[in-house]
């Protein structure tokens, strides 16, 4: 649906003096720079500027000042423009005396304006029309109790209120929690909320859209499930109508363009180019790489450390014509199935209400129900279509609250798993091959072992536990809004993608030293939130503390500076250079 948003910043003295418009524009640049990467047409934004000492309105109103009217898609040009002028007009304001705080507020006279100017802009256009309020002054609204209800309905927006002072407050009290209250769908957040949440992992949401649509078979006969046989094919057999979602957000890369640089009358221009694929190979008879027709190209398996082409008598299995389904082939103990298996992307199965009926929602229910009462998991034939490739999974069985259903996951072959071997600790050597002269006592590997078990997620519940399993309260906006607190962030299963978070991190803080602040671009260091996430995760005892501290004593472990390594160091003391008389010396 379409979106208006129209930010309000209360700009007064003591709002400047006291650092919250400088938090209000932080807020501020990081919902315009995710607005301006989703480049919405129907996510409209405005800004206004309330108890300003200079005005700029549609309606002449006296300190009221309109930095950016009514623009859509949110365009660099527009996002730089808009913090600028905030940061120029809190600059003057900084270096003023204390004495020029205006005496009149005009909040009121803004929203009003505001709301007229969403009401010419739009007309009747259904779309999503809210205001997010910044100001320290809760009870900065003259008005009455009648007067305050007269307001919310003159007002056609949804009130966001941010409230920027420290301390915590009975918004019911105040004038703006009681304008809050009395306009439908209003919300009132700290600023200090809104900051951490800008700066936290946003949880990427999974669409419910349908990507599976078969049946659920138990004991059916697999040969006999050919492409074209009536769905009654195999009478011995339970058939279950299920659909299948998305269960894990999959991570695309980060979208870019190849483009040309030019410059047009002084003015640096980039324009996207039509990109060609073309193969080469090298021949060893010729020093420039000769090109080869696409038709040439085949896709090959990596096996072991060749590539493997199948032959074309091979590659026909390589699907299958039987009808989209996952068939039960077995059943095995939950607590036998490694957990580090399930890696792969995930789906939740439900029961089909769209072309099934009650009798496919309660077996399916009954299934589930037995399995977990069993411990235990199915291993199932997966094939996604027509004509796809077969998969063999996992279906894990998934209560939350009354919703019963299972969760898919694939299965790896033994080829895709990779065993590592570690040397031990005793006798080391450096990176080089050389002895350390200090050894080991010889209950280090032992002192190892016993490290290494705390890591053991034994302990983790065997079942899907329901806080990690939540419904997502579907949001009518995209602002980035605190939201409640889930359990969900402590799953240690749940990890997300560290690089795009970083990437995202960087690209933001060069856009607000380069191209807001005019700085020479400094790399950001990693937030305390992402180093959460890498770090390793362990039971923090008394036990474990103890063993730590033994490992590293006898390891001899010390902290050393980054990047630099000690033993390196100790090598290169080590070995005498010769001086130029000696070299001269061994010439001759």
């Amino acid at each position: 649906m379409a979106e208006c948003t129209t930010f309000i910043l209360d700009v007064s003295t003591h709002m400047v003096k006291q650092g919250s418009v400088s938090k209000a524009a932080a807020y501020l640049e990081y919902t315009l720079l995710d607005k301006l990467k989703r480049g919405r047409k129907t996510d409209w934004i405005s800004c206004y500027l309330a108890n300003c000492q200079v005005a700029k309105n549609s309606q002449d109103v006296p300190g009221v000042f309109q930095v950016q009217k009514f623009l859509a898609p949110v365009t660099s040009g527009g996002t730089i423009s808009i913090l600028k002028q905030l940061q120029s007009y809190c600059e003057d304001v900084g270096s003023q005396n204390e004495g020029a705080e205006a005496t009149e507020s005009s909040m009121v006279q803004c929203l009003l304006v505001a709301s007229l100017d969403c009401r010419e802009q739009f007309k009747t256009r259904k779309m999503v029309r809210q205001a997010v309020v910044f100001t320290d002054d809760l009870d900065g609204l003259d008005l009455s109790g009648d007067e305050l209800n007269v307001l919310a309905e003159e007002l056609n927006l949804t009130l966001i209120l941010v409230d920027c002072t420290l301390v915590d407050n009975e918004y019911a009290n105040t004038r703006w929690g009681q304008l809050a209250a009395a306009i439908p769908g209003s919300a009132v957040f700290s600023i200090n909320d809104m900051l951490r949440e800008i700066s936290s992992l946003p949880p990427a949401v999974v669409r419910p859209v349908r990507v599976f649509v078969g049946e659920l078979r138990l004991g059916a006969d697999v040969a006999q499930l050919q492409l074209g046989r009536p769905e009654d094919g195999d009478r011995h057999s339970i058939n279950i109508k299920v659909e299948g979602f998305p269960a894990t957000k999959a991570v695309p890369p980060i979208h870019r363009k190849t483009v040309v640089k030019k410059e047009i009358q002084g003015r640096v221009v980039y324009e996207p180019v039509k990109s060609v694929v073309e193969y080469e190979v090298n021949d060893s008879n010729s020093d420039r790489p000769v090109q080869v027709s696409p038709q040439s190209i085949a896709k090959a398996y990596r096996y072991g450390s060749d590539y493997v082409v199948l032959p074309s008598s091979l590659e026909e299995q390589r699907s299958t014509e039987t009808l989209p389904g996952i068939d039960i082939r077995g059943f095995m103990d939950m607590d036998a199935l490694p957990r580090h298996w399930l890696h792969s992307e995930t789906r939740f199965i439900l029961a089909d209400t769209r072309v099934g009926g009650i009798e496919d929602v309660v077996a399916l229910s009954a299934m589930v129900d037995v399995m977990l009462q069993g411990n235990k998991v199915a291993i199932v034939r997966f094939v996604a279509k027509s004509g796809a490739e077969v998969q063999m999974g996992v279906l894990c069985p998934l209560l939350v609250g009354t919703i019963r259903a299972f969760t898919w996951c694939r299965l790896p072959f033994a080829e895709e798993q990779r065993v590592s071997d570690f040397p031990r600790l005793l006798h080391r050597t450096t990176t080089s091959g050389r002895k350390i002269k200090e050894e080991a006592p010889s209950d280090i590997d032992s002192l190892m072992s016993q490290y290494i078990d705390l890591f053991d997620m034994d302990d983790e519940p065997c079942t899907p536990d329901p806080l990690y399993y939540s419904v997502v309260e579907a949001k009518e906006t995209t602002l980035p809004l605190p939201q409640k607190a889930t359990a969900v962030d402590e799953d240690p299963l749940r990890v997300p993608a560290i690089h795009l978070h970083r990437t995202q991190q960087v690209l933001l803080e060069w856009i607000h030293q380069c191209l807001i602040n005019k700085m020479e671009f400094h790399v950001p260091e990693m937030p305390d939130v992402l180093v959460a996430k890498i770090s390793p995760r362990y039971k923090p005892n008394k036990k474990g503390d103890e063993l730590l501290t033994r490992l590293k004593k006898d390891l001899n472990i010390k902290k050393t500076s980054r990047g630099v390594s000690t033993e390196d160091e100790d090598e290169e003391e080590e070995q005498e250079v010769p001086n130029l008389q000696s070299l001269l010396s061994r010439a001759d």
